[in-house]
């Protein structure tokens, strides 16, 4: 069943990709496209339509097309214009913006005391993801936060903070790594002729 599904959700994906290339390419009236241009535009847009759903890709290309003096739009102009009609940050933006979301996650789950310095974390410590934790670990930990942290110098903890965001993936596969004695150890063990 789930797969009869999927095969309907292509298809009407597929269909209203057509509509909106043959929309397109009655309005693009300065640049004409061949059928095996539009085959390729319209594979782009099936992996965009996929990412981030069909009513944006449509929202960007409407959008492009209204600013675009009718030129054909070009898949790059598309990506490009998703942010500004969606909000949702791509690239380096998107881990910083992840960054920030785990920063905020976390100063939801941590009160301050009245005074400047520490806090509580509202329901004991929060359970964590990895990175976050490790995120966490970076600026100095739970306790840090909670006997430590000063108030004043926030932004500077957020900043420590989403920097350890996002070098986390970089510190654990250095993390993984054997011991320079380990590495070695294998290299001396192993004769070669």
């Amino acid at each position: 069943m789930k797969r009869s599904t999927r095969l309907q959700e292509t298809w009407l994906l597929a269909t209203e990709l057509s509509r909106l290339m043959a929309w397109t390419r009655a309005i693009a009236i300065r640049q004409q496209i061949t059928d095996t241009q539009a085959d390729c535009n319209l594979d782009e847009w099936f992996l965009i339509a996929q990412e981030f759903g069909f009513a944006v890709l449509e929202g960007a290309v409407r959008h492009v097309m209204r600013t675009q003096d009718d030129w054909f739009p070009s898949v790059k102009t598309i990506r490009d214009t998703i942010p500004t009609i969606t909000g949702i940050p791509q690239g380096e933006k998107a881990e910083e913006a992840a960054a920030e979301a785990a920063w905020q996650r976390l100063m939801d789950k941590f009160r301050w005391y009245d005074e400047s310095r520490g806090g509580y974390w509202i329901g004991g410590a929060p359970k964590l993801g990895d990175r976050d934790d490790q995120a966490l670990r970076g600026i100095g930990g739970r306790g840090f936060m909670e006997r430590s942290a000063d108030r004043n110098y926030l932004h500077l903890l957020k900043k420590d903070f989403v920097e350890a965001w996002l070098n986390a993936p970089a510190v654990e596969a250095v993390r993984n790594l054997p011991a320079a004695a380990e590495v070695k150890r294998l290299a001396e063990s192993k004769r070669f002729p």
